[in-house]
């Protein structure tokens, strides 16, 4: 997978920082664009590719933020045919299928329905999360916050050039 954070934050003239307070090592500082806070406080990790703003609080998967803010995904290249697979393999299939017919309040009752190790499922739910496919929707309950997996998309178009 070739997806170039910085390049495609110079193709839409989106001023970031690197370095300097407050950004990690791996992260990508940017104004956010939920609040238009204009110090730098949203914060992009760059190889786990989720986002976090310091002064609205908003957060979420890269890609979720392209949608929801209607900026183009066209720079989003698969290299291959592997990363794809890895992506929607049968497990992650049948994960977004069963989020989508059973609604499972928790990811802790996901990995129950599809009879999984916890740890395995967190990780899958984390990489689809990351590309858009769902979204974790905190609520609370007595003394904790569960997540709730939700689909975040009702179809995937493939394009592919041979």
């Amino acid at each position: 997978m070739d997806f170039n954070l910085l390049n495609y934050l110079e193709s839409r003239n989106i001023f970031y920082r690197i370095e300097g307070k407050n950004v990690g090592r791996e992260d990508v500082a940017i104004s956010c664009l939920f609040c238009d806070d204009p110090s730098y406080h949203l914060n992009i990790h760059k190889t786990i590719g989720m986002y976090h703003c310091w002064a609205c609080g908003a957060k979420g998967g890269i890609f979720n933020l392209i949608k929801d803010k209607q900026i183009s995904k066209s720079d989003y290249n698969f290299e291959g045919l592997s990363a794809l697979r890895q992506l929607l393999n049968n497990e992650k299939a049948r994960m977004l299928h069963v989020i989508k017919t059973q609604e499972p309040k928790s990811i802790y009752e996901l990995a129950k329905k599809l009879k999984r190790n916890f740890k395995s499922v967190v990780e899958d739910i984390k990489l689809l999360e990351r590309f858009g496919f769902i979204e974790l929707v905190e609520e609370k309950t007595k003394n904790r916050v569960r997540h709730k997996p939700e689909i975040a998309v009702n179809e995937v178009i493939i394009k592919m050039s041979i």
